[in-house]
C-alpha cells in the first residue's frame, strides 16, 4: 500500500493518537517490532518490545505525540512509515535517559542502537561490581572493586552524553 495524500496519512495518525490510550491525563505506550517468519508466515517473531510505565503528560511526552504526525514526512510506502514510527518510539526510550525527545534521521539510529546497548551492558557490569562489594569482606578487595564501579559511573556518565 502507498500513501498517496496528507489525507491517508491524517487518518493513520488521528488513528495512532487514539490507540496512545490516556487514562485521567496519563499515559501507557507500548509497541512491538514484528516480522514474518519466512518458513511459516502465520507466526509472528517479536523482535523488539518495548514497556513503558504509566506516566503523566510532560514536555517527553508531548513532543513524542507531536512527532506522530505523519503529514510532514514523505513516505513512499508503509514500509518507510513504519521503520519511522518504530525510531520515534525508540527515541521515546532514549528520552527516558537524556531527558528530552528529539525525532532522529533514520541513518542516525544504527548510533544510538549501539549506545544504548553500551549503557545496557555498562549498568550490568555495575550491578555485577555491586553484588561483589556487598559480599567481600577482604579490605583490598573491597577498594579494587570500588574503583572498578568508579570507572563505570564515569563511562555511564560518558555514554549519555554520547546520546545528546
Amino acid at each position: 500500500m502507498e500513501i498517496i495524500d496528507n489525507k491517508q496519512g491524517r487518518l493513520l495518525g488521528d488513528e495512532l493518537k487514539k490507540r496512545i490510550s490516556s487514562n485521567s491525563g496519563q499515559y501507557k505506550i507500548n509497541w512491538a517490532d514484528k516480522r514474518i517468519n519466512q518458513a511459516d508466515k502465520s507466526k509472528r517473531v517479536i523482535e523488539n518490545m518495548e514497556l513503558m510505565d504509566t506516566a503523566a503528560p510532560d514536555k517527553i511526552t508531548e513532543d513524542f505525540c507531536r512527532s506522530l504526525d505523519v503529514t510532514r514526512g514523505s513516505f513512499l510506502n508503509l514500509k518507510d512509515l513504519f521503520d519511522t514510527l518504530k525510531s520515534r518510539f525508540f527515541m521515546l526510550a532514549i528520552a527516558d535517559e537524556t531527558g528530552c525527545f528529539k525525532e532522529a534521521e533514520l541513518n542516525s539510529m544504527e548510533h544510538y542502537r549501539a549506545t544504548m546497548t553500551a549503557l545496557q551492558n555498562n549498568r550490568n557490569e555495575q550491578d555485577a561490581v555491586m553484588k561483589s562489594l556487598k559480599t567481600e569482606t577482604h579490605f583490598n578487595e573491597k577498594l579494587k572493586l570500588t574503583e572498578q564501579l568508579k570507572q563505570l559511573q564515569v563511562k555511564e556518565k560518558e555514554l549519555k552524553e554520547r546520546l545528546n
